[in-house]
C-alpha cells in the first residue's frame, strides 16, 4: 500500500511537469520557424520596402546609371534593422529587369556588399549622413572601376561611374532623411521642410523607376505622378502641389 501510495503522489507530479513541458513546445511552436531570415516575413513594411526597392532598383538616370539601389538599401538598413532585406530583394530584382551583362554584375555586387558593409557600422555611428553616403560612394566607385578595368575601358565610362557614385551618395542622404520621416505621416505638421523635401525626392525617383509600365491603358507613372502633386498640395498648400 505504501508503495502505491508513493506511485500516486509522484504520478500527478509527472503529469504536471508533462503538461508544462507540452506548453512550452506549444509556445515554441507558435513562434515560427526558427531558421526564416528576419526582414523576410510578410509584413507591410517588408512588402513595402521590397516594393520601393524593386522601382528604386530601376530607376535609370541619364539612360544607364542606377545609383538608386544602393542608395536605398544602405538607408534602409540604417532605418529599418532587421527588415532591409526586403529591400535587397526588391532592388535587385528591380536591376535585373534594367541591366544587362557586367553592369547587372557590378550593381548587384555593390548593392551586397552595401547591404553588408552598413549593417556592420555601429549603431551608434556619429554624423551617419555624413559616413554612410561616403560608404555608398567608395564601394560604387571601387566595384564598379575595378569591373570596367577587367574589360576595355573608356575615358567615358570612368567618367560616368565617377558621376554614378557621386549621385548614389546624393540619394543617400536624401533617403537617410526621407525613411525615418515616413513614421511622421501620422501627424503632417510635424514634418519639417527637410522631410517633406526629402519624401518628395523619393517618390519622384521611384516615379522614375516606373519606367513604361502599365496596367492596361493605364500608365504606373501617370498614376504615381498625379499622386505625388496631390501629396505636395497636402504637406505643402497649393502652390507647392
Amino acid at each position: 500500500m505504501s508503495g502505491k501510495s508513493e506511485r500516486i503522489d509522484v504520478y500527478p507530479y509527472q503529469r504536471t511537469v508533462r503538461g508544462g513541458d507540452s506548453k512550452k513546445r506549444k509556445k515554441k511552436k507558435g513562434r515560427g520557424w526558427p531558421w526564416s531570415p528576419p526582414g523576410l516575413a510578410l509584413t507591410r513594411q517588408a512588402f513595402l520596402l521590397c516594393l520601393a526597392g524593386f522601382f528604386l532598383g530601376r530607376a535609370l538616370l541619364l539612360g544607364e546609371m542606377v545609383p538608386g539601389a544602393a542608395a536605398f538599401v544602405a538607408a534602409a538598413a540604417r532605418t529599418f534593422p532587421g527588415a532591409e532585406p526586403a529591400s535587397v530583394v526588391g532592388a535587385c530584382a528591380g536591376l535585373i529587369t534594367v541591366v544587362r551583362g557586367w553592369s547587372l554584375g557590378g550593381a548587384m555586387v555593390t548593392v551586397a556588399l552595401t547591404w553588408l558593409c552598413t549593417l556592420a557600422l555601429p549603431g551608434s555611428l556619429k554624423r551617419p549622413r555624413l559616413v554612410v553616403p561616403a560608404l555608398v560612394f567608395s564601394l560604387t566607385l571601387v566595384v564598379k572601376t575595378g569591373l570596367a578595368a577587367v574589360g576595355e575601358p573608356s575615358t567615358y565610362q570612368y567618367i560616368a561611374i565617377l558621376f554614378e557614385a557621386l549621385f548614389a551618395a546624393l540619394l543617400t542622404v536624401v533617403f537617410l532623411i526621407a525613411l525615418p520621416s515616413v513614421h511622421k505621416l501620422n501627424g503632417l505638421s510635424t514634418l519639417t521642410g527637410e522631410e517633406i523635401f526629402a519624401l518628395l525626392a523619393l517618390l519622384a525617383v521611384v516615379v522614375g523607376g516606373t519606367g513604361d509600365l502599365q496596367v492596361s491603358l493605364v500608365s504606373l507613372k501617370g498614376v504615381l505622378s498625379r499622386l505625388i502633386i496631390l501629396v505636395a498640395a497636402l504637406l505643402g498648400g497649393v502652390g507647392l502641389g
